[in-house]
């Protein structure tokens, strides 16, 4: 992925409309409009899944510098764009209860949280593409996906403690909660093992 990030996002601007979706052959549900794909990007990668709705202006404040900043990688921004398209097919089709709606953005960090170190690599680097692998190959494989998303909404409702009420999901001390949850209850990697004969 090394076009630039600016055709990326006209990309994706000129995919909004209903009739050019027809005429391309695209179904409407695989298409993450840019606004949703600013959301999610700042959810997983910015862990600011408070600032989606009511400061949502403050994100778009932010366009250009650390959200589609020119020397971004583009791995980052697919894995926001199809981790909410996984995630909304999830609730279309029940798999996962109406009830965490509310609490989309927070999966989508806890998402994340869950499955990788939290400790992320700069946008432009090589690191993050590296990073960004991992996360790409469980999304790409539904099964894996569909029981990430299952673990990441269980996170939410144990720091929630069930209750997802917009007025505490949406707020930077909840945000803190669920990191701090899912940095202690992240699998451990394994530990490497020397193949036999080489010192």
């Amino acid at each position: 992925m090394t076009e630039p990030i600016t055709e990326f996002v006209t990309l994706g601007k000129t995919l909004n409309d209903t009739q050019q979706l027809r005429t391309a052959g695209i179904e409407k549900t695989r298409v993450v409009t840019p606004s949703n794909l600013i959301r999610s990007f700042a959810s997983i990668f910015l862990e600011d899944p408070h600032r989606t709705t009511r400061s949502y202006r403050a994100l778009l404040e932010r366009v250009g510098t650390t959200i589609f900043a020119p020397n971004d990688r583009l791995e980052p921004y697919y894995v926001a764009a199809f981790a909410l398209y996984r995630l909304e097919y999830l609730f279309r089709n029940q798999i996962l209860d109406s009830k965490f709606k509310p609490a989309r953005f927070q999966i989508l960090l806890a998402l994340r949280l869950l499955l990788a170190d939290s400790t992320l690599p700069r946008m432009n680097s090589h690191d993050m593409e590296k990073y960004c692998i991992p996360l790409m190959e469980t999304l790409w494989d539904a099964d894996r996906s569909e029981k990430a998303f299952q673990a990441a909404a269980a996170a939410v409702e144990d720091v929630s403690s069930g209750k997802f009420d917009s007025d505490l999901l949406r707020t930077q001390p909840f945000t803190e909660k669920l990191r701090a949850y899912c940095d202690k209850t992240r699998p451990k990697p394994k530990p490497q093992t020397k193949a036999k004969g080489k010192k």
